[in-house]
């Protein structure tokens, strides 16, 4: 439906939040003092970049580069480091570690809507 992602835009979606929302802001923690970390507007990017015509398995392959450096990241990371701070938009004042929670919180909402999708389609 129009109110909901479909596969391709569901892999799109996590792949530039990836790059653009989770990385941006994991380099601008552990690099600034308490830095504004703006909003990534998911829907309204995914209608400007038109990700239903983008290419699924290339979406994914960057996806899974994207997310495999962010966790090798968070690997290396002290416990100092996790506990830099920032500010979220519409979100308010996080840690790093807080920003992986969310992370895996996002991860799982959209596992879930996958799930449905799958479920929907293997009932017609």
């Amino acid at each position: 439906s129009g109110d909901e992602f479909s596969v391709v835009e569901q892999v799109c979606h996590l792949r530039d939040l990836g790059r653009e929302g989770y990385s941006a802001r994991i380099r601008k923690m552990l690099t600034e003092n308490q830095p504004m970390l703006p909003d990534f507007g998911g829907s309204r990017i995914a209608r400007e970049r038109d990700y239903n015509n983008q290419d699924f398995e290339s979406a994914f392959q960057e996806f899974a580069r994207e997310r495999a450096e962010n966790v090798r990241v968070m690997k290396t990371l002290s416990p100092e480091q996790l506990n830099r701070s920032g500010v979220l938009e519409g979100v308010g004042a996080i840690t790093l570690e807080k920003l992986f929670l969310l992370m895996r919180e996002h991860d799982e909402s959209h596992r879930k809507e996958l799930d449905d999708l799958r479920e929907r389609i293997s009932e017609k």
